[in-house]
């Protein structure tokens, strides 16, 4: 992976400052880049009314700063009051975008306690839920059952899906199982509360969505028993489903990032039965060959009797 490029440009107001500060990352793909000495060596940083600029490097890539959080190294900070009026971040990763951070008027009071600040484009989470039935996968398997019986009671049985694994898919990439991780971790460095930042209530709130929507699935296993007809050739259709939950939220500039999560797999089952090879059912446009085919079945082995003709003699 090539290396990563973040550029923290820092506005100082009428109040600067002598302290040491270093600054701490939270971008939407879950990762953080742990905390950076701001300094420029042999350059006075942070005085008033100045804008400073770091550049900090890693092999990570973060996604778009949502959050940062400030401390200062060692004693000093809290007692001069620093006046940060505005800080700008930047990464060449792809897809990564601005982040600004606005006015403080006095961000350390009374003790060097790291201060947590969210980005002006991530007022807030805004998370838009649904519920999809949405179609897995579907197959065929034929039983020959031509001058024979069919087999007597298959059986089918859905069930709730209870892992708490997310399964994620979005338009930019985003990596939130991390973040989703980190909300059980709740700590970085035992320093950092991540817990309110902008991945981890996403995580957090998208559980309980998740939990919600859960508690209104009926809890029954959907057991249900099946058979082909005697005498015929039975194809059985099989269609899986899963129902989802997705949730969606604005990233900034009309990007939007997608977590989802399956909480029931279920299975639907439909029988073609043919008693002549060339007969033609109703409802259905696929003739034996086409459902022996989709089947998987090779046209070397399929049966070429018995005939609607055959039937009548």
């Amino acid at each position: 992976m090539p290396e990563i490029t973040y550029t923290v440009e820092v506005k100082t107001g009428y109040k600067g400052t002598n302290a040491d500060i270093e600054i701490f990352l939270m971008g939407t793909k879950g990762n953080w880049k742990e905390f950076q000495l701001m300094d420029n060596p042999g350059l006075d940083d942070l005085e008033p009314n100045q804008i400073s600029t770091f550049t900090f490097y890693d092999d990570i890539d973060i996604g778009t700063v949502t959050d940062i959080a400030l401390r200062p190294r060692g004693p000093g900070l809290y007692h001069d009051n620093w006046k940060m009026d505005e800080i700008k971040i930047n990464s060449n990763a792809k897809d990564s975008m601005e982040s600004t951070f606005g006015e403080r008027k006095r961000l350390f009071v009374g003790d060097a306690e790291p201060i947590i600040l969210r980005a002006n484009e991530f007022p807030s989470i805004n998370l838009i839920n649904k519920i999809e039935n949405i179609k897995v996968s579907s197959y065929v398997i034929a039983e020959n059952n031509f001058g024979g019986n069919a087999t007597k009671d298959h059986k089918e049985t859905s069930e709730i899906i209870e892992s708490e694994s997310l399964t994620i898919s979005t338009e930019d990439s985003l990596a939130l199982k991390q973040s989703y991780e980190m909300q059980t971790g709740v700590k970085v460095e035992g320093i950092v509360d991540v817990s309110s930042t902008f991945s981890s209530e996403i995580a957090a709130t998208f559980k309980q969505v998740v939990t919600n929507q859960k508690e209104k699935i009926i809890k029954r296993s959907n057991s249900f028993s099946y058979e082909g007809k005697d005498n015929h050739c039975n194809f059985f259709i099989y269609t899986d489903y899963e129902i989802r939950v997705i949730g969606t939220y604005d990233i900034g500039k009309s990007k939007k990032g997608k977590v989802e999560k399956p909480i029931e797999k279920h299975r639907t089952v439909v029988i073609r039965s043919f008693k002549a090879v060339d007969q033609k059912l109703d409802g259905s446009n696929e003739s034996f060959e086409e459902m022996w085919v989709k089947a998987g079945e090779s046209l070397e082995n399929i049966p070429k009797t018995p005939t609607l003709a055959d039937l009548e003699k």
